[in-house]
């Protein structure tokens, strides 16, 4: 840190770049704090069904969901980057791209059917919500609406506009605790898929072992 002679006592956020020494173990190093924190959000998820206030549960699970999109989408970069380094070669853009993951890993990766397997379940399974995560511009926020059949309406907006009818807005906050739950357990579900492959991932390709 530059200024830290001028700095006061006490906790700061910076950004560092590790040494790096050689690639294999710093991208596999990478990888599992990737998994760590996707581990830490995963117990936070599990936090917002214990605030009582609807909006302060919506806008907390918007906030972790939006947290979630950056952290897989670091995932997917740190996984492909170490299957480049425990190959030796490979295309980095290939490797991720939808249409060239599989002909690429396949052709730096022969002997390994595994690896391939697995690391392409990984990317298929993180492919919808990098998708979504693309959609973010500077100009955007993630919002978590409510589809009612026809359309998707702001959750937020929605509960203010029912306020004056108490038994329609209870029952509307029943219905988005019930979807709240629901999304959840699913995305609960879908980060224990993606440890459990980015798990394997790292035991096949540990650098200690090859």
């Amino acid at each position: 840190m530059n200024q830290e002679k001028s700095l006061p006592t006490g906790l700061f956020f910076y950004w560092y770049e590790p040494e790096q020494l050689e690639k294999h173990p710093h991208y596999w190093g990478q990888l599992c704090s990737s998994i760590h924190r996707l581990k830490f959000l995963c117990e936070e998820l599990n936090t917002i069904n214990k605030i009582s206030d609807i909006n302060e549960a919506l806008h907390r699970f918007e906030y972790h969901m939006e947290n979630y999109l950056h952290r897989i989408y670091e995932l997917r970069e740190r996984v492909a980057k170490l299957l480049k380094a425990f190959s030796g070669v490979g295309d980095i853009g290939r490797l991720k791209g939808r249409d060239t993951r599989k002909n690429e890993v396949e052709k730096i990766l022969p002997n390994n059917p595994d690896i391939c397997s697995q690391y392409l379940d990984l990317l298929s399974l993180l492919d919808d919500d990098i998708d979504l995560r693309n959609e973010n511009t500077h100009n955007t926020f993630l919002s978590l609406g409510y589809h009612t059949g026809f359309d998707i309406y702001s959750s937020h907006e929605l509960l203010a506009e029912l306020e004056a009818q108490p038994i329609k807005y209870d029952e509307f906050v029943q219905k988005l605790k019930e979807a709240i739950n629901q999304k959840i357990h699913f995305y609960e579900s879908k980060i224990n898929k993606i440890i459990e492959l980015a798990k394997s991932l790292l035991e096949k390709m540990d650098f200690i072992s090859i």
